[in-house]
């Protein structure tokens, strides 16, 4: 959920022109970004955690978002969801949400720029990793959950009541009048979690983004969430950016699947094409890497080298130090992206054989 505390905090200033764009966005798409590059200045200079990310979130479907960490995921969602915190400033890229579109520079503000940024905030929702981190400890659970569906909404704080009662029972909080009253601490991870969800569902935001929601939860609870998060994406028609590093979660509740390395993305495509014929050499290493349920593995086949630090200069394909495909034009030449069939793209001068 994007609480409202945080926004002055973590405002973003790197928006060109906020423009209504409902004729040229594609109709099955809720979000679409494109050419993403963000940079933050450090002591040692300039680095890109992001560097060129595209991705397409189709409506009603779930996009899983996979990778290593500090390959750029959280921040490209933070992106999408205008919580860039003010350290970090898009170098170009262009975002849409539904009707509403974002050029990304470090040009000026534009003088409506806040009531645009409202307006995209209320299409979307963020459940982040860490449910008592991102809960208000002073405030009761009841009143960030009311305070979510007024900010969306503009509702009256009786109508907030009731329909924040209403979210907790479907979230499946038992006793929920009670819970109203009862502050974050007094709560598991798990029931955190789904106050969070909660939080995100007020006011009916047609894009969720789930930012390893279920990373710090054990396999039960984080079963159940996951579980809670497919009934209500079916019952709102809701579409769902699901960031995480959880290859057998991806495998269970993404219709697509995005792999990112070094701040790009390099492979993207239906789940079942993805996993079953991963055309790029890093997303065939990850799932080497996976422990198999239905395979006798002694060991498990890890990939070779490390991510290149950040503030390394790019020439030519970040993976080709680890890539047991690479070759010197790897190193030299940039990549292009190429089709392997419908909606299967990859990344890669020579990708894994059909």
């Amino acid at each position: 959920m994007i609480a409202e505390p945080t926004v002055g905090r973590l405002a973003s200033r790197t928006v060109r022109s906020w423009t209504a764009d409902a004729t040229t966005a594609p109709a099955d798409a809720v979000l679409e970004v494109a050419d993403l590059v963000l940079e933050i200045d450090t002591d040692r200079g300039p680095i890109r955690p992001v560097c060129g990310v595209s991705l397409t979130v189709p409506a009603g479907s779930t996009l899983g978002l996979v990778g290593e960490s500090g390959c750029g995921k959280t921040l490209t969602c933070l992106a999408a969801a205008d919580l860039l915190p003010s350290n970090v400033r898009a170098v170009r890229g262009e975002i849409r949400l539904l009707d509403m579109r974002r050029a990304l520079d470090t040009g000026a503000r534009c003088a409506d720029d806040d009531r645009r940024r409202l307006a995209w905030r209320r299409r979307l929702a963020m459940v982040f990793q860490n449910p008592l981190a991102a809960l208000n400890p002073v405030r009761t659970v009841g009143w960030q959950v009311m305070e979510a569906f007024r900010v969306r909404t503009g509702a009256s704080r009786r109508a907030a009541r009731i329909e924040a009662l209403g979210l907790l029972e479907r979230v499946g909080i038992p006793d929920p009048r009670s819970r109203m009253r009862a502050y974050p601490h007094e709560l598991s991870g798990g029931m955190s979690q789904r106050v969070m969800i909660a939080m995100a569902l007020a006011g009916n935001p047609r894009l969720l983004i789930a930012d390893e929601a279920t990373t710090a939860l054990d396999v039960t609870v984080q079963a159940q969430i996951v579980d809670l998060m497919r009934e209500l994406q079916a019952e709102l028609d809701t579409a769902v950016l699901f960031v995480t590093h959880d290859l057998g979660l991806v495998a269970e509740v993404a219709d697509t699947v995005a792999v990112m390395y070094a701040g790009t993305v390099v492979e993207t495509g239906p789940t079942r094409v993805v996993f079953d014929r991963p055309a790029h050499p890093y997303t065939a290493g990850l799932l080497r890497c996976a422990p198999r349920l239905d395979r006798d593995v002694v060991r498990l086949d890890p990939i070779d080298g490390s991510v290149p630090a950040p503030t390394a200069e790019r020439q030519g394909c970040a993976f080709a130090p680890r890539c047991p495909r690479a070759s010197a034009r790897c190193t030299t030449s940039a990549v292009s992206r190429q089709a392997r069939g419908s909606a299967h793209v990859v990344a890669c001068h020579h990708p894994m054989p059909t």
